[in-house]
């Protein structure tokens, strides 16, 4: 398990993980084993810039046992450039020794420095041990996301838009051409919004100033933001069309899980007269234009599996309690080929004595903006905070609770096993203070992932 504690961010997962362990299973975590603390053969966390070191040194000896003569060109590029230096001879073993190893991959591998090299060593890995992967997602249905192609090169059936074979057949349902070239990320919209290329933007289910708070020059340059949400948030209070919508119980449809299940998500609430957002879209498609909207969510499906040949053949009466796996009833799409593999060399910023490094939370009682509405989650957590390791709280004489001050703001620290050394940990979701407040964000033009500037601070007792 590496790059987050799925006991907090994918908490059924963290479960499993869990049941593996009482019925024999070896837990190993590079980082620290938070929920799992109980359960875990034993972690490795030696703070944020040694894990690195850990992974290659791990990889360098497991290729040198079991060479890949045979392999992807990638994979031989990659265990050429690895840091030389002495494995951990205790997790090289354990991993030896696994017969049906799996990686758990947390969100943080991509948002720290060096992302791409480490996901590289991290898929080096997997390549070698012949390991299956569970990547950590701390939201419901981002795999139901990816398989509807709702990404800057993809359409439905998870299929790349360059391909004109793939257009096609979206063309011939649609009736209409599709975009030869790709569209843009959120951070793109957002920048080509700033500079007054990109007019108009609807935003669903979303609170894109908590998350982004630099992004409300962009919003403020737009001549048309139309919002669909459940709450009327800071978002929201920016546009000049809002449409409450019905939330995920008053709607029909379908939910995919961390291990591809494809499962049905039946009305459990009466709407009250509200629209689910797809309707909201189908309308706002018709008054554009396009021609044949679905007014049902039978014909919506009907149309998915026209265009999309993952879900050709499926019925949603027929997903029952079990929903099916994938690839469902349709096809799968396999890459072959070669991958160009560029390594950088992973730079940290420089860190004071009296530095910390400042990273993001993950909290167990909340889950994005939304659930800060909550009054029974709110009675649970109401309050930010931030993590301090017990070593350094020791060293810089901060007690558990204490109120410490970190630049211009003050919350109450909490003495954790949970963070790393050298490391200060922050939520996300609250509203006066949360970590994105604190740390730029910003999108690295070469990779498109989200990463983070200028996270070192201090911490000073109140």
């Amino acid at each position: 398990v590496i790059g987050g504690d799925p006991t907090r961010i994918n908490p059924v997962l963290g479960v499993q993980i869990r049941s593996a362990a009482r019925q024999g299973a070896k837990v190993v975590v590079i980082g620290p084993s938070g929920g799992l603390r109980r359960f875990v053969h034993y972690e490795l966390n030696p703070g944020l810039e040694r894990e690195d070191q850990i992974l290659e040194t791990a990889l360098k000896a497991l290729s040198e046992e079991k060479p890949q003569d045979s392999g992807p060109q990638w994979f031989n590029t990659l265990v050429e450039n690895l840091v030389s230096a002495e494995p951990d001879e205790r997790l090289i073993s354990d991993l030896r020794e696994m017969e049906n190893p799996v990686v758990v991959v947390g969100p943080e591998v991509a948002l720290r420095p060096g992302a791409r090299r480490r996901l590289s060593v991290v898929a080096g890995i997997v390549q070698v041990l012949g390991a299956r992967v569970f990547v950590l997602s701390d939201r419901a249905n981002y795999q139901g996301v990816l398989d509807m192609g709702c990404t800057p090169e993809g359409l439905p059936g998870a299929r790349p838009i360059e391909i004109e074979t793939f257009r096609h057949r979206v063309d011939s349902v649609m009736g209409r051409e599709t975009p030869s070239q790709k569209g843009l990320s959120l951070f793109e919209m957002l920048e080509e919004a700033e500079k007054g290329n990109l007019k108009a933007l609807v935003v669903m289910g979303e609170d894109l100033l908590h998350w982004l708070p630099w992004a409300e020059k962009a919003l403020d340059n737009l001549e048309f933001l139309m919002v669909l949400d459940i709450f009327l948030s800071p978002t929201a209070r920016k546009a000049h069309v809002v449409v409450p919508v019905a939330g995920w119980s008053e709607k029909e449809g379908t939910f995919v899980n961390l291990e591809r299940r494809l499962q049905r998500l039946q009305e459990a609430k009466p709407r009250a007269g509200l629209l689910a957002d797809w309707q909201v879209l189908a309308k706002l498609s018709k008054a554009l234009g396009m021609e044949n909207t679905p007014t049902d969510i039978k014909a919506l499906w009907a149309e998915i599996g026209q265009v999309s040949a993952l879900h050709a053949g499926v019925m949603p009466e027929e997903l029952g309690t079990e929903g099916l796996m994938f690839p469902y009833h349709g096809e799968a799409l396999r890459f072959s080929g070669e991958v160009s593999l560029e390594l950088e060399d992973v730079k940290w910023p420089e860190r004071p004595d009296r530095g910390f490094y400042l990273m993001p939370d993950w909290s167990l009682y909340h889950n994005g903006s939304m659930s800060g509405y909550s009054r029974a989650l709110r009675t649970l957590q109401s309050e930010p905070y931030v993590l301090i390791n017990r070593a350094d709280a020791q060293r810089f004489q901060i007690q558990d609770g204490q109120m410490v001050k970190i630049r211009d703001f003050t919350l109450k620290a909490i003495v954790s096993e949970d963070v790393e050394p050298g490391t200060l940990r922050l939520p996300q979701v609250f509203r006066d203070i949360n970590f994105q407040q604190l740390v730029p964000i910003r999108r690295d033009p070469e990779t498109g992932q989200v990463v983070f500037e200028e996270n070192i601070t201090e911490v000073e007792k109140v």
